[in-house]
Order: structure tokens, then sequence, then C-alpha cells
């Protein structure tokens, strides 16, 4: 029972801080588009 809600809490988090970190991904390209700094294709792929 413990183990359960912890993994939720867990999975939660996990799915919290990848939409965070998506966010600033596509914050950073955006600030990157505007100043017309273009990426290696390589980068994007990551």
């Amino acid at each position: 029972m413990i183990t359960q809600s912890l993994n939720k809490v867990l999975s939660t988090k996990i799915e919290n801080e990848s939409l965070k970190m998506k966010r600033n991904m596509d914050r950073l390209f955006n600030l990157l588009d505007s100043n017309h700094i273009s990426f290696p294709q390589s980068l994007i792929l990551l």
C-alpha cells in the first residue's frame, strides 16, 4: 500500500520535472530563434 502511493508520488514528480524541462527547452529554442542562432541538427535530436 505504501509502496503504491510512493510510486504514484514519484511518477507524478518525474512527470512534472520532464514537463518543466520541456518548457525550458522550448523557451531556449524560442530565444535562439529570436536571436537567429542556428543549432546543429544533432543537438536538436537530443
